[in-house]
Order: structure tokens, then C-alpha cells, then sequence
């Protein structure tokens, strides 16, 4: 066990940052149990999943404070500043699990929040389906699941058997998704008309969807339907499905040697060049650079 919480931090801040203390491990991922008193604010460039397994504390969580006890756990999201303290002299301990985004895939390699990991095609966990944004969010581990998972992800990654880090990657996304069930609303209460389409566009983002034909089949006028789906998803239409699209391309990308021209295609785009630009558009890359960025991934 390290001798403070700080201990990761102050080794992250004195040699560099999270990229690099895991580019020298050839580990997207860091598990540890640490002991302290107290942590002074700080931001992080990674997620952060902190479980408490022993006493209270302060915690300060961009400009909010709750007591965290054990059984409690939370993510805090890319640039949070956060800081606790304990409340007694009994001692404070967690577990701490810092990792980035392309650990579940890595076509997350630009992925900076928790929110945007949720949604990925292994993880399926919309957060405009929730009550509150998981982001910084404390929940309760009330039946000891969570607790057991973590311990097990802390035994795989001690161990480092063969095949470690794919297990600790499925047993992270099982973490997420029971956490997530106790936030989402029951699907009966979300709107048909989004489902209904939302569903379309998972389903048949390869072909050609207009928002004019989804109108006609669910009886709204086009104008409508288009400010019922933004106001849903904080997002038009069209941006929504060309996000989709170009996230299946990146994922193409980054796990298998397609050609980027079969990949444009198979992703609903007959036309390469457009293909091309809509790709920069939402991923700040060519799919030849952003191929190259995959393929460095912990080699």
C-alpha cells in the first residue's frame, strides 16, 4: 500500500503526467490501494474512479463538499479539481483507479469525459437517460458488488497474468453498467419518438436516414420532430448521426485493417472525400492520421 493518496499524485506531478507514468508500464491503467489524511486540490488529465473502503472525509469536488464514507465511490471526470480530508483521526482509505478512456477501446483516444465513455458502443449507457450527470457523482455501494469488482480488477492487475488487462477492461465496463442502472430511468418513461429514432440511427446508420421520412413515420411535422430531438439530445439531427458514424469509423479504424474507403462506405458514406471531410470535421484528424494514432496505442 502506498503511504498517502498523494503518492500517485506527487509521482504524477514530478515525473510527468498519467501518459507517461503508463506509456513506461505498458499500462493504460493504474489500481491501488492508498491511506491518507489529506489531498490538496488537484486536476487530472485521465478518469479517476476512487472507492472509499475505510473511514469519512471531506470531499471537495469543484465547488461542492459532501462527506464520503466507506462504501462510497465516484469519477471524477477530465480537469475536476477535487481535495478531501478526514474527518477524524481514525484513518482514511481507498481504492484508487486511474485510467484513460481508450482502456474500453481504442478509438477513445480523444475521449475527455466520462459522459462520452458512457455512450460507447460496449457500454450503451446514455446519460440523457439519467437522473443526474455520473460525472463527479457519489454513489453507494449498498450490496458490496462494487467492491468485490474493484478487488478482483486489483487482483488481475497485482498479478498481471496472461490476458490482465482484457479482463480488467470487462470487468470495468460490468462497474459502470450496474452503476449506471441505479441512475437511468425506466425506458418507459423516455420519449417513444426518440427511442424510435434514436434506435433507427443505431441500427441503420449505414444507410440513408432523413429526419423528413422518420417525421412521416411517426405523424410530426419535420420542424417539430427536429426541435423534439434537439431539446432530447442537445443535439440536430443530422449532427447526431454523422457523430454515430464517424464513432463506427474510428472504431473500424483503430481494430481492424480495413480500407478507409471500405470503411467510408460500410459506414453510410458512398463518397470518399466528403467522407474525408466529415471525418476531420468531428475527430480533428484524417482517418489515415488518426489510424496511426491507434496503432501507437501501448506499443
Amino acid at each position: 500500500m502506498c503511504d498517502t493518496i498523494k503518492s500517485i499524485d506527487n509521482f504524477l506531478y514530478l515525473h510527468g503526467d498519467f501518459m507517461f507514468y503508463t506509456s513506461k508500464k505498458n499500462e493504460p491503467i493504474i489500481i491501488e490501494p492508498c491511506a491518507s489524511e489529506y489531498a490538496a486540490p488537484h486536476k487530472h488529465d485521465f478518469l479517476e474512479l476512487v472507492y472509499v473502503t475505510k473511514g469519512a472525509a471531506k470531499h471537495y469536488v469543484a465547488e461542492n463538499e459532501s462527506i464520503i464514507r466507506k462504501g462510497d465511490y465516484l469519477v471524477i471526470d477530465y480537469g475536476t479539481s477535487h481535495s478531501y480530508k478526514s474527518i477524524d483521526d481514525r484513518g482514511f482509505e481507498v481504492i484508487n483507479c486511474l485510467f484513460l478512456p481508450d482502456l474500453i477501446d481504442r478509438s477513445l483516444v480523444h475521449c475527455r469525459s466520462f459522459s462520452e465513455l458512457l455512450n460507447h458502443y460496449l457500454i450503451k449507457m446514455s446519460v440523457r437517460n439519467m437522473y443526474v450527470n455520473p460525472s463527479n457523482y457519489q454513489f453507494r455501494d449498498k450490496d458490496g458488488k462494487i467492491y468485490m469488482l474493484l478487488r478482483s480488477m486489483m487482483d488481475e492487475y497485482n498479478q498481471k497474468a496472461p490476458g490482465f488487462t482484457e479482463m480488467i477492461r470487462c470487468q470495468l465496463i460490468e462497474l459502470f453498467i450496474i452503476t449506471m442502472r441505479t441512475v437511468t430511468r425506466d425506458s418507459e418513461k423516455t420519449d417513444d419518438a426518440i427511442i424510435y429514432i434514436t434506435d433507427r440511427v443505431e441500427k441503420n446508420y449505414m444507410n440513408k436516414i432523413t429526419l423528413t421520412e422518420l417525421s412521416h413515420e411517426l405523424c410530426y411535422s419535420t420542424s417539430y420532430l427536429s426541435l423534439k430531438f434537439k431539446t432530447a439530445t442537445g443535439m440536430g439531427f443530422t449532427e447526431y448521426l454523422e457523430k454515430k458514424r464517424i464513432n463506427e469509423a474510428c472504431r473500424l479504424l483503430a481494430n481492424t485493417n480495413k480500407k478507409i474507403s471500405e470503411i467510408a462506405f460500410s459506414v453510410g458514406y458512398s463518397d470518399v472525400n466528403f467522407f474525408y471531410r466529415i471525418f476531420r470535421k468531428y475527430a480533428g484528424a484524417s482517418p489515415l492520421e488518426m489510424r496511426k494514432k491507434y496503432s501507437s496505442l501501448h506499443n
